[in-house]
């Protein structure tokens, strides 16, 4: 017994069907792709993680320079990165002030105030 050929309509579908087939591979890719770029994209106006590099050593040394902070306020940290420090500062008050002093100069360059939020 012979087998009939397959008929233009059976032929037509197979195909069909192997295109939406490659279609639906080609899609899958492209969202795991698009997924993956956006989980390791930063995301715009979001800051850059910082990665400390060691200050260039600078030709003149500032000595000792003094930075006033208000009567009774303390210093609860230091951070320094490149040619900037940040002195984390709370007042008697409980308000939270940021101290930026440029480490080349020991010169501070602004105050920044943290208010409250209660």
């Amino acid at each position: 017994m012979e087998q009939e050929p397959e008929s233009r309509g059976g032929r037509l579908m197979v195909w069909i069907v192997g295109v939406m087939g490659v279609l639906i591979v080609v899609g899958f890719a492209i969202l795991l792709v698009e997924i993956g770029r956006r989980i390791f994209t930063p995301k715009p106006g979001a800051p850059e993680p910082a990665l400390a590099a060691p200050a260039p050593p600078s030709s003149r040394a500032f000595g000792q320079a003094e930075v006033r902070i208000p009567e009774g306020a303390r210093i609860e940290s230091l951070t320094a990165s490149g040619d900037r420090m940040v002195a984390h500062v709370r007042t008697r008050e409980g308000a939270s002030l940021g101290y930026v002093i440029d480490t080349a100069t020991g010169t501070l360059l602004g105050v920044v105030r943290f208010p409250d939020t209660k």
